[in-house]
């Protein structure tokens, strides 16, 4: 039987919203992204004519058809948000009610199809951070940029901003600054294995390191247990300013960060980001943000595309010794002896040029299913998880023979790249 996609069959069969099924299509990137079906188009110009559409989503659903290239059909969606003869203009108009000034040009440009300076970029971050400005701006920015891929410049100029917008307090002294690690990992977290973080920075610690590990409330698209959920089960105190280091007093899991606290209105970003479903370029960035000044950057990627770019950011962000993991178990900074795992590292010289060096791990024969699991909720996911890292510290041994193969084997990745780095 064929079932009409009418706004009523939707809402009692519990479908996710016209805007939001649309968003899936359009906004996937590239090389996946899809024109609409003409039903869909009709449903979704049908709730704007009504004033039933999240602002933000439909701003992130523009933002996405502009990247692909709009076709003649999806006009329609733009028609009904306004008239005009430029489709740019119609946009403009219709999210910028409240006239919100000249960094409305940058926007233009970006739909234009232009790339930004980094300046430009800083511009735009500073513009879509403020407070003043309306969702549907920022979700058409995030979901333009997210689907076209933003350039290095545009990224390091939008870092730029994120930068401005942290808060004052958390500058290290330059001794400190030189062994601590900034630890950056995904803020998504996991839903069907287990994080080690915590001992992975109680080893670096242990080496002399002082890792300071940022975290943040996941925003998708996984919401699974996380680093920020795990340090607090776990009972750690989250860092307020550099004074607390300064101290002279560190905790053997190193310092944990909390992104509302280092950067509000980068924290701020959450909730939108659930609701425009894609990732921005928020989810590469914040985890660099280092008003702390480290010297040393560990995080991993799951995507080969991002392994060079995450490398060549860290490099232009001046961080001197860099980590990244790659094919490594997603979500986290652990690497799994049963599959091929690298890391890609980066270190300066006294001449400010970087030379780089890849370590690759084959797999072995051992078989750690007991590690993964189907996926599980969250709050008992957490709980195991915690238990795991407190039995670890405490005694050596989580009680979990595939857990500890995991710590020692990414332990020992981690020693390899550490002793290329200082050498």
């Amino acid at each position: 039987m064929e079932v009409s996609l009418t706004s009523s069959n939707l809402e009692s069969n519990h479908f996710p919203p016209p805007t939001e099924r649309a968003i899936k299509i359009a906004g996937r990137g590239k090389r996946g992204s899809k024109n609409l079906p003409l039903e869909l188009i009709h449903l979704i110009s049908e709730d704007i004519q009504n004033n039933s559409v999240d602002e933000a989503q439909i701003g992130a659903l523009v933002g996405a058809l502009f990247s692909k290239g709009i076709s003649l059909e999806e006009m329609h969606i733009i028609n009904s948000l306004g008239s005009g003869e430029e489709k740019t203009q119609i946009i403009l108009n219709y999210f910028n009610k409240n006239n919100l000034g000249s960094e409305i040009f940058l926007v233009k440009k970006i739909l234009d199809g232009e790339y930004l300076s980094r300046q430009e970029s800083h511009d735009l971050g500073q513009f879509i951070f403020s407070q003043s400005v309306g969702d549907g701006i920022k979700g058409l920015v995030a979901s333009y940029l997210r689907v076209r891929y933003e350039s290095l410049g545009e990224l390091l100029g939008l870092y730029d901003s994120m930068l401005a917008n942290c808060s004052d307090g958390y500058k290290l002294s330059e001794s400190i600054a030189t062994k601590s690690i900034l630890i950056g990992e995904p803020f998504d977290g996991v839903n069907r294995s287990y994080l080690i973080t915590p001992i992975i920075s109680h080893f670096l610690n242990e080496l002399g390191y002082l890792p300071i590990n940022l975290t943040g409330e996941s925003s998708g698209p996984k919401f699974g247990c996380n680093l920020d959920d795990l340090s607090k089960e776990l009972g750690f105190d989250f860092l307020k300013n550099s004074q607390e280091i300064h101290g002279g007093q560190h905790p053997k899991c190193g310092h944990y960060i909390n992104q509302n606290d280092l950067a509000p209105n980068v924290g701020a970003w959450v909730a939108l980001r659930k609701r425009i479903l894609k990732r921005p370029f928020l989810a590469i960035l914040e985890k660099y943000l280092n008003p702390m000044g480290c010297e040393i950057f560990l995080s991993s990627c799951f995507h080969e595309p991002y392994v060079e770019k995450m490398v060549t950011l860290a490099e232009q962000l001046k961080f001197k010794k860099i980590i990244i993991i790659y094919k490594g178990i997603e979500g986290g900074i652990a690497l799994d002896p049963a599959k091929e795992g690298q890391l890609v590292c980066s270190s300066i010289n006294d001449k400010g040029s970087y030379t780089r060096k890849s370590f690759e791990f084959p797999k072995t024969d051992i078989i750690l299913k007991d590690f993964y699991h189907g996926k599980m909720a969250s709050d008992i996911l957490l709980h195991k998880n915690a238990l795991f890292i407190d039995e670890y510290l405490k005694t050596g041994s989580s009680g979990n023979i595939a857990f500890d193969h995991i710590v020692k084997h990414t332990q020992n990745c981690l020693t390899r790249a550490f002793s290329w780095l200082n050498k």
